[in-house]
């Protein structure tokens, strides 16, 4: 076993590997897949807003609604520090969460405008306040998601302060995505700063950035054996099944040879219908997973803009039951990078 079981609180976690909250992605519709093809792996929705969890209807809405599949379903929150944050937490016990996140690490420039994600940890007043106001509300499991700093220069002594508010207001677990706030994806993940991190700190550190498939962790050991488990983002999407790879980090006898395209790509459409009321915001999910699962494919750039292309969620499925029908050639690794 590479990775040990996580101990937080009330949350006992035996195998931890994590499918990282993704804007537009980790709706309930697609965390539905990928539950239902890795039974172990740990689920985050989307970057939620505070303030519209006192709104939304959120035993209904696609972005916080949860189902029994959902074994362990981690709700990630968008905080500045504004909202009321008691209200907040009351209204999300209804959902029963087994844990909340305080995202520290989204750079789109909207949300920074608003004071989120790299905002709020930039600003050592505010990233401390809320999290007292977290703790304070709520006495389960509490964690980070952070990128590292927003330039090379003097980074560890600014990020060592923060590990330092983590720490005296008990929070339970950091994400660390290790790219500075203005590295883009094709910049390569910073994997070689978790040691670092993991030695300023007593929390659990779960690394994120880059990790493809299980020889990343087997030939990286002395770079992964730092951290206490690792979170998949965008390759989630390319592959739903992928968790299924890295079931040998954790000693689970699981197959990862079950799944079939064909199959995926319809459940996804009868899951989307299912949650997504409007069909517009039906065919825009439908488009920002399709960009990840054409990855798999030779052709998967022309699959790709078909899709795109597409007015109506009939249409874009009968193209993908067509093309996948054909027995499209699949690339060995498939690759995130081309846009």
């Amino acid at each position: 076993m590479f990775f040990k079981p996580l101990y937080l609180r009330k949350l006992s976690i035996d195998a931890p590997v994590f499918c990282a909250p993704m804007a537009e992605i980790t709706h309930s519709a697609f965390r539905r897949l990928i539950a239902e093809q890795n039974s172990f792996c740990v689920l985050f929705t989307e970057m939620l807003s505070g303030n519209a969890i006192l709104k939304e209807n959120i035993l209904f809405s696609p972005y916080t609604k949860r189902r029994p599949i959902e074994k362990i379903l981690w709700y990630q929150l968008a905080l500045n520090g504004t909202e009321d944050i008691k209200k907040i937490i009351e209204r999300l016990l209804i959902l029963k969460p087994d844990a909340i996140d305080l995202n520290c690490g989204c750079s789109a420039p909207n949300a920074k405008l608003k004071g989120l994600g790299i905002s709020l940890f930039e600003d050592k007043k505010r990233f401390e306040y809320v999290i007292k106001s977290l703790r304070k509300n709520w006495d389960n499991t509490l964690s980070i998601k952070c990128r590292l700093w927003k330039k090379e220069d003097n980074w560890k002594e600014e990020f060592e302060e923060r590990l330092k508010i983590m720490e005296d207001n008990g929070v339970d677990l950091i994400f660390v995505h290790p790219r500075f706030f203005n590295e883009k994806f094709k910049r390569k993940a910073r994997w070689e700063f978790f040691k670092w991190i993991s030695s300023k700190t007593k929390i659990p550190i779960i690394a994120n950035g880059d990790i493809t498939n299980v020889y990343d962790i087997y030939e990286n050991k002395d770079i992964f054996s730092c951290v206490r488990g690792i979170m998949i983002g965008r390759y989630a999407a390319v592959k739903p099944w992928i968790f299924c790879e890295f079931a040998s980090l954790f000693n689970l006898n699981v197959s990862n040879n079950k799944f079939n395209f064909t199959l995926l790509w319809n459940k996804f459409f009868e899951y989307i219908k299912e949650d997504f009321i409007q069909e517009e915001k039906a065919l825009s999910r439908i488009k920002i997973f399709s960009k990840y699962f054409s990855c798999n494919f030779f052709y998967g750039n022309n699959f790709r803009k078909k899709i795109q292309n597409c007015n109506s969620i009939q249409e874009s499925y009968e193209f993908g039951k067509n093309f996948l029908k054909s027995n499209p050639k699949l690339l060995v690794t498939p690759s995130v990078n081309i846009f």
